[in-house]
């Protein structure tokens, strides 16, 4: 009878354990509330550029530094937002190699 009651009580602390726990978040859940790290030149004169270019996939940068890609759903939604605000200030996008020549 005292291994049933102890039994009892161990199952019990393990349901109610689990119920405390909240369910991990799916990717779109993580990627709603993304943030954006650019470099920005204080000193650039931005008004001059009238083209830029833009990565097609997006990293995600982990605690330890270490880059990895994000599913390329949300790649492609974050790109084509961050496109269509640069389109639509007067910007061109052109592929990375013109620019640097």
């Amino acid at each position: 009878m005292r291994h049933l009651k102890l039994a009892a009580m161990i199952l019990l602390s393990i349901a109610v354990f689990n119920s405390c726990l909240l369910p991990y978040p799916d990717d779109s859940e993580l990627y709603a509330d993304v943030a954006t790290v650019t470099s920005h030149d204080a000193d650039q004169d931005f008004s001059k550029f009238n083209t830029y270019s833009i990565s097609d996939t997006v990293y995600f940068i982990g605690s330890d530094s270490t880059l990895d890609p994000i599913q390329a759903q949300y790649s492609t939604q974050i790109v084509g937002a961050i496109v269509s605000n640069m389109n639509s200030r007067g910007y061109t996008r052109v592929e990375k190699a013109r620019i640097l020549t």
